[in-house]
This record gives structure tokens, C-alpha cells and sequence, in this order.
């Protein structure tokens, strides 16, 4: 999944399938509490990446979600620990 560009970054692209992330993540939370396990869709994105040891490979990783509150904000917020929030300048905010 991971493509590496003309530059040197490392990405992992976009899936169709992530339009449905939050139907994908309740059905797989209710099998698994059917099956007397825990598993927190909020928090799935973070084991991936502490499962497949991507702290130890790269030095940053920016994750950009959906702005649509869902799963994928949730996880990409609960992944990074962080949040930025991009906003344009207006006139009154620009310092000149």
C-alpha cells in the first residue's frame, strides 16, 4: 500500500472503501462483541500503526482525514495525538 513519490515521501493513498469507514468499524466492533472481545473503532488506526512498527520507521506521519466527523477523524486524532486545524488568513487576521 505504500508508494513512494519522486521526492522521497512515502504515502499511503486514499481508498473508496474509507467512504464507508464508520459502517466498516461498527459492524467489525459488533462481531467482535458478539464474540466477547473488546475492540474500539476510535482507536484502530493507532494499533495498526504501533503493530506494524511505524514509529520506528519514519520520523513523521500525517494523517488527513476526512473533515466529516466519523471514524476517520476520530482515528486520525486518536493515531497522531494531535489535531490541526487549517484556516485561511482574512484581512483582520493578517498582520501588516
Amino acid at each position: 500500500m505504500i508508494q513512494t513519490t519522486d521526492h522521497g515521501i512515502d504515502i499511503v493513498p486514499s481508498h473508496n472503501a474509507l467512504a464507508n469507514l464508520d459502517d466498516l468499524l461498527d459492524r467489525v466492533a459488533q462481531m467482535a462483541n458478539d464474540m466477547g472481545e473488546a475492540f474500539d473503532p476510535q482507536t484502530r488506526l493507532r494499533e495498526v500503526l504501533v503493530e506494524f512498527g511505524v514509529a520506528e520507521k519514519y520520523d513523521v506521519v500525517i494523517v488527513d482525514p476526512s473533515r466529516i466527523e466519523g471514524a476517520g477523524l476520530y482515528n486520525a486524532i486518536g493515531a497522531s495525538g494531535s489535531l490541526v486545524v487549517p484556516a485561511e488568513a482574512t484581512a483582520k487576521g493578517s498582520s501588516q
